[in-house]
């Protein structure tokens, strides 16, 4: 009882100090996403968040698990699934799904990019962010995000945040 009690502690003291980490990070970084993500922080602790289900594809399960982990630390309900198969099957049974985070080399029927146009047609309002360590995707949809391996946990929320940023739009 005691050994599971002292690794539950050494496992949230390296969360701790991860998260500091990248909050150290952040308060070196650009303005504007220092402002989006603090008022992030504050709003996870006045529970005002809005609770965005996101869907993680990753076939690498120490990478899916730290992101999975950045994403929920961030305030959102997270799934997770190692290939797209498994992924598609999730997507058809939870509608709540609002996002999806896909490494393009990953398995199943299709790869991570087949993945991610596939539900651009049949899911059209759920918002992608697409990853891998090539520096130039083609064929890369303008309202896609693009994250380029090695990333770290505050790009991934900048990449969140931009997603579902309320939209502008013009009335004549």
């Amino acid at each position: 009882m005691q050994l599971a009690a002292e690794t539950k502690n050494q496992t949230q003291a390296s969360h701790f100090v991860r998260m500091s980490k990248a909050w150290a990070d952040l308060a070196n970084s650009e303005p504007p996403v220092a402002c989006v993500l603090a008022r992030l922080r504050w709003h996870q602790e006045d529970e005002i968040l809005e609770k965005n289900v996101v869907l993680v594809v990753e076939d690498e399960p120490i990478i899916r698990r730290e992101t999975v982990q950045v994403i929920k630390d961030a305030g959102y309900v997270v799934l997770d699934a190692s290939n797209t198969d498994d992924a598609m099957t999730i997507l058809e049974e939870r509608p709540d799904i609002r996002a999806v985070f896909t490494e393009i080399r990953v398995p199943g029927r299709v790869n991570g990019m087949g993945l991610a146009h596939a539900i651009a047609e049949r899911w059209p309002l759920i918002r992608l962010i697409v990853t891998s360590s090539a520096s130039k995707v083609d064929n890369f949809p303008a309202d896609w995000r693009y994250i380029q391996k090695v990333y770290d946990g505050v790009q991934i929320v900048a990449a969140l945040r931009g997603l579902f940023a309320p939209r502008l739009t013009v009335v004549n």
